[in-house]
Order: structure tokens, then sequence, then C-alpha cells
């Protein structure tokens, strides 16, 4: 994926966000947005349905494979839940 872009997706959860979307689900989003301290930004967020989320960014072009790759590895788990995350780098947003 080359230039700008975001996608967002539900995926199950057994944690609470406070609240959670309904069916016990989170966004997962990834996207590449605007450049940041002469960097082009990549990040993959995790948000509950109000104000408690998790995200790691990825800073520079060579770097979207890897956001891409984390990405995926978020979508493939069965539950998105804190501990995956944070064992993935995630920190508290």
């Amino acid at each position: 994926m080359n230039g700008y872009y975001k996608e967002i997706k539900l995926k199950p959860t057994r944690d609470n966000w406070c609240p959670n979307f309904p069916n016990n689900q989170v966004t997962v989003t990834i996207f590449c947005n605007a450049i940041h301290e002469g960097n082009i930004w990549h990040r993959v967020c995790v948000w509950g349905d109000d104000d408690l989320g998790m995200e790691r960014d990825f800073f520079g072009e060579e770097q979207e494979q890897d956001a891409l790759d984390l990405y995926g590895r978020v979508m493939n788990l069965d539950y998105v839940d804190f501990r995956h995350l944070k064992k993935m780098g995630f920190k508290s947003a």
C-alpha cells in the first residue's frame, strides 16, 4: 500500500474496553497519515467504543511493511485482548 490509507475492522475481545462495541468487539485500524516530523507515519490501533485504546506507531516509509505485518497479526487473533497487544508492543493511548 502506498500513499495515504485507512482500514478499520471489528474484532471480538474478552476484555472490557469501557465499553466494547456490540457483540464484545473492538475496532482494529491501520492507517498511513500525514508526514510527522519529516517521516511518513503509520499507526496500528485498537479502540473500544469510547476513549480506551492501544496504539503502536511506525515512522518512515521503510516501516510500512512492519505496520502491515502487525495489523495482519492482530487480525489473525481469535480475540483482541490487552495482554496480546502488550506482547506485540502496543501502548495505552
